[in-house]
């Protein structure tokens, strides 16, 4: 009861510091990039599509760096510099473009091995190729280690290339599992990258169970979309909610475990997580919405219910009050045990 009283008088300032964060990236969005993607844009051949300007001002470019970035400044207890916000900014805004390389240009592991390791020696073949040459570039030029960085990208890809083993329906449940982890969890390390200070064991650890996390609430929220892609996903396979949501808490479980043995000050860990669990308690309101959807069949069947039945709107008043409701009811028990 005390914890919860506690949150509730937290919460408040947790949202109006992640509100703030938010503002001040599409701020900087518009005053940093604005120019290149309206350049962009004027010389499209018809590779970059809209989506991709969705994804960098409203996605990845936006809460990278104004949710990660902020929350991985608060573990070290440093703010983010203006080169790191940039770098941010520029691995964000590529993610979408070297998604679509992989999943719609189909290009090959040598056409994506030489774009990541030696981007200088790349002409670019269409627009999208231009774009993400020009964010990456400035990315590695502005990073102070810049290596790291295109390491790391080559673990991204091999994650996204194992991806692709979800399109068949044989592929077991652990090995969709572990693919899960292994995409979101490479992709969060990946944006660690652009700090200037190098995490040691413990945090790498963390982040990547933090990814792998997201990853799997992603999934969930996606549900729908992925079933008509015919994409297998944990969630799309579900037959039981119930199961799904305690694999979702078992994956935060370890997220926290692995947070609290981060070699740090608790209170930049405490700061950390408020950061980050919002955007985790997000899932469960999703989870409420399928469970009770599974109340009107024994079974979870999901050719049983429509688009908007699977679609969890995270714009409704309510569900933005239940993420609220799941922030305060937040325990962060591991504490005791670092």
């Amino acid at each position: 009861m005390a914890n919860t009283l506690k949150n509730i008088v937290q919460l408040p300032l947790i949202l109006w510091k992640i509100t703030s964060s938010l503002s001040f990236q599409k701020k900087y969005l518009h005053n940093n990039i604005d120019c290149i993607i309206n350049k962009a844009f004027a010389e499209n051949d018809g590779t970059i599509k809209t989506k991709d300007s969705t994804k960098i001002y409203q996605y990845y470019g936006l809460a990278v760096p104004a949710i990660l970035g902020e929350a991985f400044c608060e573990l070290r207890g440093v703010k983010l510099t203006d080169d790191e916000r940039w770098v941010l900014t520029c691995l964000g805004a590529i993610t979408g473009l070297f998604d679509d390389f992989i999943d719609e240009m189909k290009m090959s592991e040598e056409q994506i091995e030489k774009l990541v390791l030696y981007p200088e020696k790349v002409v670019p073949d269409n627009s999208s190729e231009k774009l993400f040459l020009k964010f990456y570039t400035s990315a590695l030029k502005t990073s102070n280690k810049p290596q790291n960085i295109k390491s790391q990208l080559i673990e991204v890809h091999h994650a996204q290339l194992a991806s692709t083993e979800q399109e068949n329906p044989d592929t077991s449940y652990n090995r969709i599992l572990e693919i899960t982890q292994q995409k979101g969890g490479e992709s969060v390390v990946f944006y660690r990258t652009a700090l200037n200070n190098i995490p040691d064991n413990s945090e790498t650890k963390a982040l990547f169970q933090l990814g792998a996390t997201m990853q799997l609430e992603n999934d969930i929220f996606d549900i729908y979309k992925d079933h008509q892609a015919r994409i297998n996903t944990i969630p799309a396979r579900t037959k039981d909610i119930k199961h799904l949501k305690e694999l979702y808490e078992s994956e935060i479980t370890k997220f926290k475990d692995l947070t609290f043995a981060i070699k740090t000050p608790d209170k930049n860990i405490k700061k950390f997580l408020n950061m980050v669990m919002p955007v985790l308690n997000r899932g469960f309101v999703c989870l409420k919405n399928l469970q009770k959807l599974q109340t009107i069949h024994q079974v979870f069947n999901i050719q049983n219910f429509t688009r908007k039945q699977l679609i969890c709107d995270m714009e409704n008043p309510i569900n933005f009050l239940l993420t609220a409701y799941y922030q305060v009811k937040q325990d962060y028990k591991t504490e005791n045990n670092k």
